[in-house]
């Protein structure tokens, strides 16, 4: 979180709002289940099955940031091709 506070002036007014609303007041909780053992890493059913169901390869494109930069091309470009009128 210090990270992101130093580089403030390098995001858009909409990512530092984002930022600010839904990532900083919650911070402390997305990492809890690191300090304490009793709560599970996921709490959420979808990410439990990808995690149970997808190949490890598959999960472990999305653990880089080339993958995840990646994927997030393909749904950029998909969702263009989707919503762009000929």
């Amino acid at each position: 979180m210090d990270n992101l506070s130093g580089r403030r002036e390098e995001f858009p007014d909409v990512i530092n709002e984002i930022i600010d609303k839904k990532i900083r007041p919650y911070s402390r909780y997305l990492t809890m289940f690191l300090e304490d053992g009793f709560i599970e890493r996921t709490s959420n059913w979808i990410e439990r099955i990808f995690g149970d169901l997808a190949p490890k390869s598959l999960k472990n494109n999305f653990k880089t940031l080339r993958g995840f930069l990646s994927r997030l091309d393909l749904k950029l470009e998909r969702w263009d091709s989707r919503n762009t009128f000929l």
